[in-house]
């Protein structure tokens, strides 16, 4: 059995399927290092945007092949294509099975489910930032003349403030007005 976790797989083969019940499934089986495993996307009211999202990871164009599922069907389509899958492990009639519960872009990390566009990531980051700066505290074994955080850019070593000049003595100014 395939443990739990995050897995880079690929497809070994795919066809369409219908479920005990009769709900229209696609069965994808992976191939990983660990063994393989098959995926079931349901074509449910509340589960078919998620299934085409991932059969669109797996390299599926809808619009090259005319929104027919068909072009699924048992046709090696979508074999060699590499993802992560996401493994789990379920209980069901009291025995424990791995099944997989996500199938996502290679990169984009267990749990990914929505990657940001880039418009979205400056809006994120500019409300973010005030809580990085005031939860980051300036190193403690920053070394002197250096800001803290950057390390690069030495900071201004302070200068004492000018000193008023004191009145000079009598002593000092004596000979000051004889002009050789």
């Amino acid at each position: 059995m395939i443990g739990p976790g995050t897995h880079v797989a690929k497809v070994k083969n795919h066809v369409l399927a219908k479920t005990s019940t009769g709900i229209e499934q696609i069965a994808v089986t992976f191939e990983t290092d660990d063994g393989t495993i098959t995926w079931y996307g349901y074509f449910t009211d509340k589960a078919i945007k998620r299934t085409i999202e991932s059969l669109k990871i797996l390299g599926w164009n809808p619009e090259e092949h005319d929104h027919q599922v068909a072009s699924l069907h048992d046709t090696g389509l979508l074999v060699g294509a590499e993802a992560e899958i996401v493994v789990e492990n379920e209980e069901y009639d009291g025995r424990t099975r791995a099944k997989v519960r996500w199938v996502n872009s290679i990169g984009t990390g267990e749990g990914v489910r929505e990657k940001m566009d880039p418009g979205e990531a400056e809006a994120f980051s500019t409300r973010m930032r005030g809580n990085f700066v005031t939860a980051t505290p300036p190193k403690a074994n920053s070394a002197p003349g250096k800001s803290p955080g950057n390390g690069s850019k030495p900071r201004p070593k302070p200068q004492p403030a000018p000193r008023a000049k004191a009145a000079p003595s009598p002593e000092e100014n004596e000979g000051e007005d004889i002009p050789f």
